[in-house]
């Protein structure tokens, strides 16, 4: 796959089929690059798989959702979980040097088999970053060609959130791993390749955040967005 192309789509799910969430959006993603996308609430952001095969979707994407599950079971089972494959241990290994989380986890002292579950039941203690980035490992391990963030970072202190961020951009430094943020905060997308922002389901403005902070048109969404504003409908 070189690139992704949506070419004048429109889309409404079938419960709904007379609100269109995407409205004649037309966008290139060049494989590699680090994509963002931004706007209020509703604007089209997310989408739910739109058809295919499940599995074929699986084995493309790898997804980090803004809440990290951990089930109760052990970091290593965590990481495991849903494959079609029982990775090696060398294998979960590589996946949490990518994410950097293996020294962490090899600072516990049940390494790889600490449980997860509460803390009133046994379990390890683990910090929303550190959960991120066991998340991020879990989708490393499914070797995706594309990473998608949604609100990976939104529940994080300032200081877990750059963890995150750090492991994030050293994904995009070291492979040829496409990344996909949807985000309202910009301190995690201000070095993207590209931000696409979102308002009621149509594409309303790109480029860089450079770009979009200098752009004169009117109305200026991603200037709204970057100072916090409320964008309104």
């Amino acid at each position: 796959m070189q690139k992704m192309t949506l070419d004048d789509v429109c889309f409404s799910y079938p419960s709904r089929p007379n609100v269109q969430v995407l409205k004649n959006v037309t966008l290139d993603i060049e494989i590699g690059q680090k994509v963002a996308f931004v706007g209020e609430s509703g604007s089209g952001k997310n989408i739910r798989t739109l058809g295919g095969s499940p599995q074929c979707v699986r084995s493309i994407f790898g997804y980090v959702g803004q809440e990290p599950i951990l089930f109760a079971a052990s970091i290593k089972d965590n990481l495991a979980y849903g494959l079609l494959h029982t990775p090696t241990d060398e294998e979960i290994k590589a996946a949490c040097k990518r994410a950097n989380v293996h020294s962490f986890i090899s600072s516990l002292p049940e390494g790889y088999n600490t449980y997860c579950g509460s803390s009133s039941g046994g379990g390890s203690q683990i910090s929303g970053g550190q959960k991120q980035r066991v998340a991020i490992a879990r989708a490393l391990l499914r070797n995706p060609q594309i990473l998608l963030l949604d609100e990976a970072t939104s529940a994080l202190d300032n200081e877990s959130e750059l963890m995150v961020q750090e492991t994030i951009d050293g994904l995009q430094r070291t492979s040829q791993l496409t990344t996909i943020s949807i985000a309202h905060r910009l301190s995690t997308i201000r070095n993207s390749d590209i931000i696409f922002v979102m308002k009621s389901g149509c594409l309303v403005e790109r480029g860089t955040h450079e770009e979009l902070i200098g752009e004169a048109e009117v109305p200026p969404r991603y200037q709204w967005i970057s100072t916090g504003c409320s964008l309104g409908g």
